[in-house]
């Protein structure tokens, strides 16, 4: 992926952008299997997880257990589609994951100088992509179904639907 919106809230190129930015495209999550923040993190260049990390109810900055940290800093910024969000996001709804490493407060107002993760959901496609249906099983007995459909109704309009059941 060579563009981001997370740095600078426009899409630009990442080339051109004067901070640290990866992103992590839908075919990396699913060659490496990645289903939590913290599997993110340990592909991710000065970024460490928690493996007891994880989300009491309500999701807020106050909730989080464990600790996950980016160039030594604490980091609490999660968003989805740019909106500020603390909660554990279901993978299966993922386009892409963008990182700004760094302090980002100029950009975004309150934050660590860990960095921002920036969520972004998968987008209607005004054009045939093929329907998926996936089934997986993982290591603890649990299995997975995961549906990702996108209608075109019109020039106009397209619907697209990703449901999963674990």
């Amino acid at each position: 992926k060579t563009n981001a919106a997370t740095a600078t809230r426009i899409g630009m190129e990442i080339q051109k952008v004067p901070m640290a930015i990866s992103v992590l495209s839908r075919e990396f999550l699913d060659d490496t299997n990645a289903r939590s923040l913290m599997d993110l993190l340990r592909y991710t260049a000065s970024a460490s997880g928690d493996t007891r990390y994880a989300m009491r109810r309500p999701g807020n900055e106050a909730t989080a257990q464990g600790a996950f940290t980016m160039r030594g800093f604490a980091m609490n910024t999660i968003m989805r589609n740019g909106l500020f969000r603390y909660i554990s996001y279901n993978m299966d709804s993922v386009d892409r994951i963008e990182v700004v490493k760094g302090p980002a407060a100029v950009f975004f107002g309150q934050g660590f100088p860990g960095g921002v993760v920036n969520y972004i959901s998968k987008q209607p496609a005004f054009a045939k992509i093929p329907d998926t249906f996936k089934y997986s099983l993982n290591d603890e007995n649990g299995d997975k179904f995961v549906a990702d459909i996108n209608v075109v109704l019109s020039k106009k309009a397209a619907f697209r639907m990703v449901g999963g059941w674990e």
